[in-house]
């Protein structure tokens, strides 16, 4: 009697779910919101990008620079040779950011400098637009080393995009050359650069570079943006679709014939299958940006799995909430407002999300691990910096089943309390007098 009980009981939360994923996945909003996002952010993204390719382009432009040497210091002949160095190109650019070379100067752009022989010829070359900036070097140069910079505005970029840096080597080349060697007056120009080095896991010391050093902010973000996006839209169809169900009093019929505890499981069941569906849409269309960076990118397994089950609990710890709370208010506005307290707390690490993703095994990030409602968004930023305690993992997760476990048994009747109370909403006394009877 009891498997043939069971039997019942799955089956119904069985159609339930299948209704409530099929519901859903056909509504405007869900189909708009699984294709709209990603393809609103990637063009964002794409936008985003035309700012800094134009600045690529300006900087690879040729800069007409004037300079007055009334200290008689500058050799002049010297300044092709050294141009010839910071003759940058695409190619050099790219190389920076893969980490091939450190030589930040090669994509300082094509430099041409023009002497003049007074600040009022180079001035008027200046205004002419001749010139984008000129350079004057007083007579006193070589005891205050002041140099004075005259331009039309000022540079949003700082100092004219590099010229300074130019004409800091042309300086040094000058005031060294014939009076030491030419190697030491090579590393006179450019006393050093650094080179990198980090910890890697398998505790190799291995070169850092542009991309990968970004993707260990970027990635994090995105996973845990992903997956807190993800569970409160979900857990806003979840409030919608009962909201309707309570307004059109269908819900009524439904608890005719179901209990409200498979009600309410075959409810999460169901938006949770819609919510993963979303959540694989979106990862297949952000795939193609994410495999440029795949190379430089330290992910492993643990990063997709956990993403899926901590997804997972995460709708149904956030869902079961906010469908028990929610249920409470009369009208959708109401029960909206219910749920959005559960959703502030469930995105609470992003805010803490430098301090996190510094410290990925610290106390602040072990607290959101190991606090249910947290601990998905948090869980999965720290999964994505490959940093994390093995043992912190069953440890969330375990309080995350536990949490899940106890929600849906408790929101369950809140949730009989708000559909059998339409119309009013119920007192403390009237839920807690619910929430102690065994239903």
């Amino acid at each position: 009697m009891m498997i043939l009980r069971r039997e019942v009981e799955m089956s119904k939360i069985k159609i339930i779910s299948k209704r409530e994923f099929i519901v859903t996945v056909k509504r405007r909003g869900y189909i708009i919101a699984t294709f709209g996002i990603p393809l609103f952010f990637l063009v964002i993204g794409l936008i985003a990008l035309i700012p800094n390719w134009l600045s690529l382009q300006k900087t690879l432009e040729s800069k007409k620079m004037g300079v007055v040497d009334y200290a008689g210091v500058l050799r002049l002949e010297l300044a092709g040779k050294l141009a010839e160095e910071f003759k940058g190109n695409r190619a050099d650019f790219y190389s920076y950011l893969m980490g091939e070379n450190q030589d930040r100067e090669k994509f300082i752009g094509r430099i041409e400098l023009r002497a003049y022989s007074s600040k009022e010829e180079a001035l008027g070359a200046l205004e002419k637009g001749e010139v984008d900036g000129v350079y004057l070097i007083p007579k006193n140069y070589l005891e205050k080393g002041e140099v004075e910079l005259y331009q039309k505005s000022k540079s949003p970029i700082g100092r004219l995009g590099g010229f300074e840096l130019f004409l800091r080597r042309l300086l040094v080349a000058s005031l060294s050359y014939k009076r030491v060697d030419a190697a030491l007056q090579k590393r006179l120009q450019k006393p050093m650069h650094t080179v990198e080095f980090v910890r890697d896991r398998e505790g190799e010391y291995r070169k850092t570079h542009f991309l990968k050093d970004l993707s260990k902010v970027v990635v994090p973000y995105f996973f845990a943006f992903l997956l807190m996006f993800s569970i409160l839209t979900t857990s806003a169809y979840l409030i919608q679709g009962m909201s309707e169900e309570k307004e059109n009093r269908i819900m009524e019929i439904l608890l005719s014939s179901v209990s409200s505890q498979e009600l309410f499981i075959g409810k999460i069941i169901g938006l949770g299958g819609a919510g993963l569906l979303q959540f694989f849409v979106w990862m297949l269309i952000c795939f193609w940006p994410i495999t440029f960076l795949l190379p430089f990118i330290p992910l492993s397994w643990k990063v997709f799995v956990g993403g899926i089950v901590y997804f997972l609990l995460g709708i149904a710890l956030l869902g079961s909430l906010s469908t028990g709370f929610g249920a409470l208010g009369r009208r959708f506005h109401e029960s909206h407002q219910f749920a959005m307290f559960w959703s502030m707390v469930c995105i609470i690490p992003i805010f803490f999300f430098s301090v996190i993703l510094d410290a990925p095994n610290g106390f602040l990030a072990r607290f959101f691990s190991y606090l249910p409602v947290t601990s998905p968004v948090c869980m999965m930023m720290r999964l994505s910096t490959e940093r994390v305690d093995w043992l912190d993992i069953p440890i969330s997760i375990l309080l995350l089943v536990l949490a899940t476990w106890l929600s849906i048994k408790v929101c369950s009747r809140l949730f009989r309390v708000g559909v059998l109370l339409y119309g009013r909403k119920p007192s403390w006394k009237e839920i807690l007098y619910w929430l102690r009877r065994d239903l």
